[in-house]
């Protein structure tokens, strides 16, 4: 079961199990997988990017990933247009090659993704969330559908994210190259804006992915995100 986990080093917070009410969720609508996201968007469209929770296999995420299809989704498209949930079949995750428009997906997702619902939700913070839901292929009549979608908005109106730090782990200059980085820069271009070397700025960069245990840039850009760094 994965949930994310603040480093050691940062302020202590009380330890938030939101997948229990997730695998009650699942257990009592007889489903088998759940993911609990932050919305993805941006330059963090990934599932890593933006995961807060989720009883998927791990390597079925590290496949989903690696096909990179959830953002530019049919599915995803209709879930950014609509406030209502979005039903799936087993390809709703395939997407197109513009050039020969032959479908791209990696072997082994869609067999674990059957009938798969999608849930857009906010918080009292107006924070987006992404929930998916996943089952056996057998269809939930529209009642139980009203009570599975009120059951989910309960578990996320529940749900505190991760308090601001009282003490910014990182300096002022790392959080200033981290915040060009979410946007979008490469080190070059960050190392224009705040008239440094680019080394400097790629050392800078080290020393936040260092403090936030991060093993990448974009990792230690949804860390600082979630702990609202940046």
């Amino acid at each position: 079961m994965y949930s994310y986990h603040r480093d050691a080093d940062l302020p202590a917070e009380p330890p938030i199990d939101i997948s229990e009410p997730f695998r009650h969720l699942l257990r009592d609508f007889d489903l088998h997988y759940f993911v609990f996201a932050t919305f993805p968007r941006g330059n963090l469209s990934g599932l890593s990017d933006n995961l807060i929770a989720t009883n998927w296999p791990p390597g079925l995420l590290y496949r989903f990933d690696q096909s990179q299809v959830l953002y530019r989704s049919r599915f995803m498209a209709e879930l950014r247009r609509s406030v209502l949930p979005v039903f799936a079949d087993n390809g709703w995750h395939n997407r197109k090659k513009d050039s020969d428009r032959e479908p791209v997906v990696q072997s082994g997702i869609s067999e674990n993704l059957a009938d798969t619902m999608g849930i857009a939700l906010h918080d009292a913070d107006h924070r987006q969330y992404l929930v998916l839901l996943s089952g056996p292929s057998r269809p939930i009549d529209d009642a139980r559908i009203g009570q599975l979608i009120f059951r989910a908005m309960k578990i996320v109106d529940g749900y505190l994210p991760p308090a601001r730090a009282t003490v910014s782990p990182l300096s002022g200059r790392e959080l200033d190259c981290l915040g060009w980085s979410a946007a979008g820069k490469s080190s070059e271009e960050i190392a224009v804006i705040l008239a440094l070397s680019t080394h400097t700025v790629n050392e800078y960069l080290k020393a936040a992915m260092r403090k936030l245990n991060a093993v990448s840039r974009t990792q230690a850009v949804a860390i600082a995100c979630r702990l609202r760094l940046i």
